[in-house]
């Protein structure tokens, strides 16, 4: 009976074996699953951070387009100011 018996215990262990690793298995599982949810937090902040910084950078561009107009208006300004000057100028001599 004895000889029975081992053929049994032998398998019973190899199966303890193979529990022991999928439970070890499923252990990393959950690891990875929280890491994925802690990468998906991460990645959900950072594109509200770039999103934000997009915005800002819009916001920049318009005021700078902005300023150009205002800018060519007073170059324009200042060179028929120049002109009329130098123009004056030339009159008097």
């Amino acid at each position: 009976m004895a000889d029975s018996v081992a053929p049994i215990a032998a398998r019973l262990d190899r199966m303890d074996k193979k529990l022991d690793d999928v439970v070890e298995a499923l252990n990393v599982l959950a690891k990875v699953e929280e890491r994925q949810a802690h990468h998906k937090e991460s990645m959900a902040q950072l594109r509200e951070w770039v999103q934000g910084h997009e915005d800002r950078l819009s916001t920049v561009e318009r005021w700078l387009v902005e300023q150009k107009v205002k800018v060519g208006v007073g170059e324009r300004l200042f060179w028929v100011l120049v002109s009329v000057g130098l123009a004056g100028l030339n009159i008097v001599r």
